[in-house]
């Protein structure tokens, strides 16, 4: 089989998957792209990041604005959109750190550094686990693999449970912990050309952190109107450390479990999309999920042409293209429910 020039190696379990479809028995191999598909464009980069950036900083400052006008019951609204808005710079991030959204990767390194800082992640430990995330899918060294690998036969009530502990902030503490406190002070940092280098850890967390606290001061002073509504300050850090954190764990879920009895822990789900679920957790072409994994180096605004193709030459194995957001979640719901009554029948 002669390999597509944008399929990597570490995509060879997803392209086990594809293996199985009718498109691929059919012509025995993926389609190719011309490689203008895999060259991003600044001024659509630029719109984006301006679009998240801007909309979330827009909503700092008329947060107090909102507050005097509606009083307590704005807080509800705040708490929410800023959720929603932190999440977007997350999704933000994983653009940036495939290098897909400017043709420059120091300029790339860059806003997603400010990215970081806004949200009060680590951007160049997200470049690494993603990286990694691409190369070991469906195995238990994935970075993200709790998020995806719920025995539900096992305990039916594993992924209620983690939602739990993600929304009430406890999987936030423990990525603070992780990412802080219990990293080596030599980390290697890997590049699509396979190239490492490494650094002092101590000194980079150090201005990190500082650069962070400064971000939310500013924050803070935005969203108080410098100290006037001074209970609006922990408004942003606790929306970002819960429910934006608990829409990222929800997407891994909903595009890499299968709900299959034979629980694939390599399968990558994609899914239809509207307005509601695009402004809510599909930002920046995350509803093309398996597009990604086989196309990686592929800005987000291309991947739907991909989509088309590989709909229109049935490439997508079964179940692995969801009409929507909505569909996933009943699809778990009955696999929920079949699994309680068989327990119950077999006690």
């Amino acid at each position: 089989m002669k390999k597509n020039s944008y399929l990597k190696v570490h995509d060879q379990e997803i392209l086990n998957n594809i293996k199985k479809s009718d498109g691929f028995l059919r012509y025995k191999r993926l389609p190719k792209f011309p490689s203008s598909f895999s060259t991003p464009n600044n001024l659509k980069g630029l719109y984006t990041t301006l679009r998240i950036i801007i909309g979330f900083f827009l909503l700092i400052i008329l947060s107090p604005k909102l507050f005097s006008l509606i009083s307590y019951w704005s807080l509800i609204f705040i708490y929410l959109f800023i959720g929603v808005y932190g999440y977007k710079i997350v999704a933000l991030q994983h653009d940036l750190s495939h290098n897909m959204l400017f043709k420059g990767k120091k300029l790339n390194y860059f806003v997603g550094n400010i990215c970081s800082m806004i949200v009060g992640n680590d951007f160049l430990k997200n470049i690494k686990d993603h990286y990694k995330h691409h190369i070991r899918l469906g195995n238990e060294d994935d970075p993200i693999f709790p998020q995806y690998n719920f025995n539900l036969k096992v305990n039916n009530y594993s992924f209620f449970l983690y939602l739990l502990k993600t929304i009430t902030g406890f999987e936030s503490i423990k990525f603070i912990i992780n990412t802080y406190f219990k990293t080596p002070k030599k980390r290697y940092l890997p590049y699509e050309n396979k190239k490492s280098i490494t650094f002092n850890y101590n000194l980079r967390t150090c201005f990190r952190i500082i650069f962070i606290i400064l971000f939310q001061l500013l924050i803070c002073c935005l969203i108080t109107d410098f100290g006037e509504f001074i209970f609006l300050a922990p408004i942003p850090i606790l929306s970002i450390v819960t429910l934006s954190i608990l829409i990222s764990r929800i997407r891994s879920f909903v595009e890499h479990t299968s709900f299959t009895s034979t629980n694939d822990k390599n399968f990558c789900r994609s899914h239809e999309s509207n307005f509601f679920t695009r402004f809510l957790i599909f930002e920046c072409g995350t509803n093309y999920h398996l597009e990604h994994h086989l196309y990686p180096n592929v800005p987000y605004y291309n991947l739907p042409k991909i989509r088309r193709v590989l709909k229109k030459f049935e490439y997508f194995p079964k179940h692995s293209l969801s009409k929507s957001l909505y569909a996933t979640f009943k699809h778990y719901f009955f696999f929920f429910l079949s699994y309680n009554k068989l327990n119950r029948d077999v006690r």
